[in-house]
């Protein structure tokens, strides 16, 4: 068995396992468990691309990466898209 990601502009819009003398259609590509195809993700530069996780990330060598890095946090953190950096989790948001 193969898998088969059908794309719409690029997105993958279905998922399906196809026998291996499956033909490809015009919208069609083959992944691999090294590189998965994800719904709603992307393929770009041969490469499938999950989820966006927020509008502000940018890809990069195969992941989506924050626009700005994380550097070594005190506390808990988390991408906060509202003011595009990491914000830090208090204790009475637990």
């Amino acid at each position: 068995m193969k898998k088969v990601a059908q794309l719409e502009n690029n997105t993958v819009i279905n998922i399906i396992l196809v026998n291996d003398d499956y033909e490809l259609q015009e919208n069609e590509l083959f992944f691999t468990d090294e590189n998965p195809a994800h719904i709603d993700g992307e393929f770009f530069d041969n490469k499938f691309y999950p989820l966006k996780p927020y509008p502000s990330w940018l890809r990069s060598n195969g992941n989506w990466i924050p626009p700005k890095p994380l550097t070594k946090p005190k506390y808990l953190v988390y991408w906060n898209e509202e003011i595009v950096d990491w914000s830090d989790i208090k204790q009475e948001e637990f």
